[in-house]
């Protein structure tokens, strides 16, 4: 079991220090407090790696019990050394699909099997069954009962009232009681009782969630073993996720990234702390409980692969919070990923501390992030010219240019000589200007066009020729699920070039080829867009167009989309391009990364980006399989590898259980399925010198041609004299 100071959440307000460099900011301790003042507390939280997977948690004074998805056992005494002890129990003479750990106050151990029993008669199926079975505390099994007909097979949740008698809330939100010996006494049901929860004093109660509690908060009361009726109303209750008893007066409730503590005297809710400053994300807790001593137990899994997390926040004195140095990340909306790379960061580093900005919250833009994004882009401005920039920044591709060409980045080719690291020389060269390497992505994704190998042939490359004659070679067929506008920016993406003349910024869409792109989209007016570029976009439109917009940003994605286009083979012959090179596009996933040339920590930026570059290839898993590719030669290799790693022995049963819409399931990727999507990733691009203006502007000035209100030549004109200025302004 690995340990370690990971970092500190102040609860009290402190004055910031001034600014030591751009970005770095050093915490102070304050000067000692005046007789008679509050002391200033901290939450320090210590984290321990558990090794392994945690399926379950469960408190009984200072003791903590758990269980593996392996059905192995663990108690950890969570007093100085941090004992962690196996605990041995018979192997149980049933075909276990999963078990359940209730410790008991006399030191004895309930566990809830739920098994497979197989049914009497050829080819009948088997079926499941729950039991309760207690262990002493030498492991001895004292009795058994089946308790399948009680509480079903769904229970969730269990706890224990200071006399040993078990509560077990099952999946229809009624509490089902049991006695010592494991009879059956009753049923308690109630509006919704969605959590339980074991005071100090050994009572019990449940968190009451429905229509009586008025849905966004909870009711709180005593659940009486004697009489099965509930006690006295505790109303106002957060109605957050993970309860459990304060120790004090009351309890505390994790929720949206906060824990709140709720004054039973009071019926008040107050925010105790917030997680992130804890270097916890919201997401990756998975429960929280709360020790003899006051100190915070949360059970994180960030789904690295590297097993759970048990962080223990433990209150101390203001005066010991140590100096560190703070790195400022600005990133206009952080990922999820992002938020659980900082924490990670900040959890194994003593010297220096990773602090997120957020510049834009899309839930708060009315204007659907049209002026949001504009006065974040101002905001972000104005700290990178003032004494508050950033050291790294988390940017979107479209802007990465703008900023490189004001030189405000570090060329990472410096830092990326002397790493490890070895990033993919397209990859590179997508995010170089002027010989300098100004970002970095941690993980990209493909954008393509992709159709049948009946339709194309097996063909990696489509000219501008071969798609403009498609509707010829194909009568009376769906060429595009897109409408002219759509379909003019695929015609553009790689031939851009061909009109504008990028370094003397000219322009001359007053030409034959121009014309005949405009008149090849305009035939498709009318046609509906399918904006939906997920694999999941040519499911939703019907599958039945010769060509789809698609972004590939997962291992099983060619897998998907066969499916959907109800192809054997497909074919990703990308964007049209004049002399049929491939055309596809790479697209940073959650933006890339620089670090600001004014930076005081630049050597600490490096030292988080290269973490983040590091850790993208085990980050793979089913319930994260949108995060992109690897930009790290290592990383995507291992990221394939464990992608195509198949969970079954049946090799042909290859399906994940996560979705199936329209009979269209996950498999787990063949090695040709993953080389097909490795070959995409090689000769991927990005295209330069096209910004989101100037695709702005061709849109508005072809509106007008598409409805007929104008006519080529003047489209064209209009186009030249907007570009020509803006490029102008801008070089």
């Amino acid at each position: 079991m690995k340990k370690g100071k990971m970092g500190f959440l102040t609860v009290t307000v402190l004055l910031a220090g001034a600014l030591a460099g751009c970005g770095g900011q050093k915490n102070e301790v304050p000067e000692d407090t005046e007789a008679g003042a509050e002391e200033a507390f901290v939450y320090n939280p210590e984290f321990y790696s558990m090794d392994a997977d945690v399926m379950q948690m469960e408190v009984l004074g200072d003791v903590v019990y758990y269980c593996t998805p392996e059905q192995k056992f663990y108690k950890m005494q969570m007093k100085e050394p941090y004992k962690r002890e196996t605990i041995v129990l018979p192997v149980f003479d049933m075909d276990v699909e999963s078990v359940q750990l209730q410790p008991m106050p006399d030191g004895s151990l309930d566990a809830i099997y739920r098994v497979w029993k197989e049914q009497a008669g050829t080819g009948a199926e088997a079926s499941m069954e729950t039991w309760l079975v207690n262990y002493d505390g030498d492991g001895t099994e004292v009795f058994r009962r089946d308790i399948t007909e009680i509480i079903g097979l769904d229970g969730i949740s269990t706890t224990v009232d200071g006399q040993g008698h078990l509560f077990f809330r099952t999946a229809d939100n009624a509490v089902v009681t049991f006695d010592t010996d494991g009879t059956y006494k009753e049923t308690i049901r109630a509006d919704g009782i969605g959590a339980l929860m074991e005071s100090a004093d050994g009572s019990v109660y449940g968190i009451l969630y429905g229509e009586e509690a008025g849905y966004c908060n909870g009711i709180l009361r005593k659940l009486s073993w004697d009489s099965g009726e509930l006690g006295q109303e505790y109303t106002g209750v957060l109605a957050g996720n993970n309860v459990a008893d304060d120790r004090e007066n009351g309890c505390l409730l994790r929720f949206d990234g906060e824990i709140y503590r709720y004054d039973l005297k009071t019926q008040q809710n107050e925010a105790f702390l917030k997680l992130a400053d804890c270097n916890i994300t919201d997401g990756s807790v998975q429960q929280m409980e709360v020790l003899s001593d006051g100190r915070i137990l949360v059970l994180l899994n960030d789904a690295t692969g590297d097993g759970a997390t048990l962080a223990v926040l433990t209150k101390t004195a203001e005066a010991d919070l140590p100096d560190y140095q703070t790195v400022t990340l600005a990133a206009l909306s952080a990922s999820s990923n992002l938020m659980d790379a900082v924490a990670r960061f900040n959890r194994q580093n003593k010297e220096y501390h990773i602090k997120l900005k957020e510049y834009y919250d899309p839930a708060l833009d009315d204007s659907m992030g049209r002026e949001g994004l504009e006065q974040a882009y101002t905001n972000l401005n104005l700290d990178m010219i003032s004494g508050d920039c950033p050291d790294i920044l988390n940017l979107d591709d479209d802007v990465i240019a703008e900023y490189a060409a004001k030189n405000i980045f570090l060329d990472l080719n410096d830092y990326l000589q002397k790493s490890e690291l070895e990033i993919l020389p397209n990859i590179a060269d997508a995010y170089t200007f002027d010989g300098k390497l100004a970002a970095l992505p941690t993980a990209v994704c493909i954008r393509t066009l992709v159709g049948r190998t009946e339709d194309f042939g097996n063909k990696d490359a489509i000219t501008l020729s071969d798609m403009m004659g498609l509707p010829e070679r194909y009568p009376g067929k769906k060429i595009f699920a897109a409408a002219p506008q759509k379909l003019l920016q695929y015609c553009l993406t790689f031939n851009q070039n061909t009109f504008v003349d990028f370094e003397t910024g000219e322009c001359n869409y007053n030409r034959e080829e121009f014309y005949q792109i405009l008149a090849f989209c305009r035939q498709f007016e009318g046609d509906t867009a399918n904006n939906n570029t997920s694999v999941w976009g040519a499911l939703s439109d019907g599958g039945d167009a010769l060509l789809y917009e698609v972004q590939i940003d997962a291992a099983d994605d060619v897998n998907l989309l066969m499916q959907i286009l109800e192809t054997d083979s497909g074919s990703c012959g990308g964007y049209p391009t004049l002399d049929g090179s491939a055309g596809h596009l790479i697209e940073a996933k959650d933006g890339a990364y620089a670090i600001s040339a004014k930076s005081g920590h630049a050597d600490a930026a490096w030292e988080f980006l290269e973490s983040l570059i590091k850790g993208t290839g085990k980050n793979f898993n089913a319930e994260k399989r949108t995060a992109g590719f690897p930009v790290e030669k290592s990383a995507l290799e291992l990221y394939f590898e464990l992608a195509t790693e198949n969970p079954f022995d049946d090799d042909d049963n290859r399906r994940y259980t996560l979705i199936d819409i329209g009979n269209i399931l996950h498999y787990v990727p063949l090695p040709e399925e993953a080389e097909q999507i490795e070959k995409l990733i090689d000769s991927a691009v990005v295209t330069k010198g096209v910004d989101a203006q100037m695709s702005s502007i061709i849109e508005e000035e072809t509106a007008d041609y598409f409805n007929g209100q104008k006519s080529a030549g003047e489209t064209a004109e209009r186009i030249n004299s907007r570009i020509s200025i803006y490029l102008k302004e801008n070089n």
